[in-house]
């Protein structure tokens, strides 16, 4: 990831990781997926596994960025790399 970049971490259903039933990303963003509903969900495990999730992206976020601040992306172009598209809530 570059200096700038946004990092964001998959939010995996209970018993089933790999299946993305919301993202959060730099910067407090937090996206649910319809699966959260149709699964039934409830708010605490959701805020449970994103608290977790959350002390990794921030621990990337150190890492990649070498301990700075981000650098202001404004008015450049940017690089989206995203290596796992399969329910697109990362992205």
């Amino acid at each position: 990831m570059p200096p700038g970049g946004i990092c964001e971490r998959k939010l995996g259903v209970p018993g089933q990781p790999e299946l993305a039933m919301a993202a959060i990303a730099s910067g407090g963003v937090c996206v649910l997926e319809e699966l959260v509903r149709l699964l039934g969900i409830p708010d605490d495990v959701i805020s449970a596994i994103a608290t977790q999730e959350q002390c990794e992206l921030e621990r990337r976020e150190r890492e990649y960025r070498d301990r700075g601040p981000p650098i202001d992306l404004e008015g450049r172009t940017g690089i989206l790399v995203e290596d796992g598209l399969a329910t697109s809530s990362s992205i």
